[in-house]
């Protein structure tokens, strides 16, 4: 059971990992409305 435990977190990481780098590929784009990607953004908005 842990072992599967494991796994799913790793592979979550990994696709947290694929979406930032999609969204930062956006960036690159002059058509595209991402405006800014942020990793592990630790401030509130209120």
């Amino acid at each position: 059971m842990a072992l599967n435990q494991v796994g799913a977190r790793t592979e979550g990481d990994v696709y947290q990992g694929l979406f930032f780098w999609r969204q930062a590929a956006d960036l690159l784009r002059p058509t595209s409305m991402v405006e800014r990607v942020e990793l592990e953004h630790r401030a509130r908005r209120c």
